[in-house]
């Protein structure tokens, strides 16, 4: 069932960065902000679910390791892919 869960949330986490994908560079701050907070709260879901998935199927010390390389991993990558861009986002945010 967390299988499923997982799928699920990570499928409106895509969803929630389609649309925001596709907003006009016009398109208001507050609904910006919701389309993340919304995919944020998504991506929590997995997230937390990977501990509970893993201890099934490992010692509490190798999930816990799991989940903190992959959490780490993934900020790392956000970090390399945001300064590659020149630490700006295009379209948004520029002045």
């Amino acid at each position: 069932k967390a299988h499923r869960v997982c799928v699920i949330e990570m499928g409106l986490v895509a969803a929630c960065l389609v649309v925001l994908q596709l907003l006009p560079p016009t398109a208001s701050p507050v609904l910006v902000l919701c389309l993340l907070a919304l995919a944020g709260f998504f991506l929590y879901g997995p997230q937390a679910l990977l501990g509970v998935i893993a201890s099934k199927h490992a010692t509490k010390k190798a999930a816990s390791a799991a989940v903190g390389r992959g959490a780490g991993a993934g900020a790392e990558r956000t970090g390399e892919t945001f300064m590659a861009r020149g630490g700006r986002v295009e379209g948004r945010g520029e002045r």
